[in-house]
């Protein structure tokens, strides 16, 4: 029986790339985007020449009604999901001085509250299935330049744990921390090629290795509560922070 997966923030980057490879491993696939209902539209069509099916839905996580009305979207449209990706997040370069309240707000209604409500209300879809949290290496480190966005990827590291714990042993939850993947388009981000300097394996992880540890963490029924780093030994030199998403 083909198994469905549903990827949040699954539209652009890390999570498109995500979501084309799990279609070609034979997923269906539930996309959520926030405005890439263009882009989605495009992967779809990529999808669909895998053999596998598709379905968009668009939705704002930093408004709680918007989460709550896509996951009943979900509830009525779908009998069972087998794998939830929580990739989608909000990143921005603030300290807790410029961080406004609202911004404060967004980042941690897109990266910890809509994971929250997700698994939560899609539990019962999710029986002997799987959550796998997209966390980021610097959960482990403090970096007061972006004060809200690893404080919210340590509370989901955080949720990771709590949600393995209760939902054991009908639904396995891990978590991936992520070092550098992919290159930023934004020219106010830190450059890719001093954070590759930082790395003690000296190299970005290809997607191959990311894709590689989704489907090992789906497959081991032995793995729950885990977080791999998988940031080429990052997290052991205090690396900076990568806009993936």
């Amino acid at each position: 029986m083909k198994k469905t997966a549903l990827v949040t923030g699954a539209c652009k980057r890390l999570g498109k790339e995500i979501t084309l490879n799990l279609a070609q491993n034979g997923y269906d696939v539930i996309m959520h985007c926030f405005s890439s209902i263009g882009d989605g539209e495009d992967i779809q069509k990529s999808i669909a020449s895998y053999g596998a099916e598709s379905f968009l839905y668009q939705a704002d996580f930093t408004k709680n009604e918007a989460v709550l009305n896509f996951i009943d979207s979900i509830k009525t449209n779908f009998k069972k999901i087998d794998l939830l990706i929580n990739n989608a997040a909000i990143f921005e370069r603030k300290n807790i001085i410029d961080t406004t309240t609202e911004l404060f707000d967004a980042i941690y209604g897109v990266n910890i509250k809509a994971p929250y409500m997700l698994i939560k209300y899609l539990s019962p879809l999710l029986e002997n299935g799987n959550i796998i949290n997209i966390l980021d290496t610097k959960i482990l480190n403090i970096d007061t330049n972006y004060f809200a966005y690893s404080l919210a990827k340590k509370s989901l590291a955080d949720l990771t744990m709590f949600s393995a714990k209760e939902f054991a042993p009908k639904i396995r939850t891990n978590g991936i921390a992520l070092g550098l993947m992919l290159k930023t388009d934004n020219p106010d981000k830190i450059r890719y090629e001093t954070i590759v300097d930082k790395i003690p394996l000296k190299d970005n992880v290809n997607l191959k290795y990311l894709f590689e540890t989704i489907h090992f963490l789906t497959a081991n029924k032995a793995l729950t509560g885990q977080i791999i780093f998988l940031d080429g030994g990052l997290h052991l030199s205090g690396g900076e922070c990568v806009n993936r998403y």
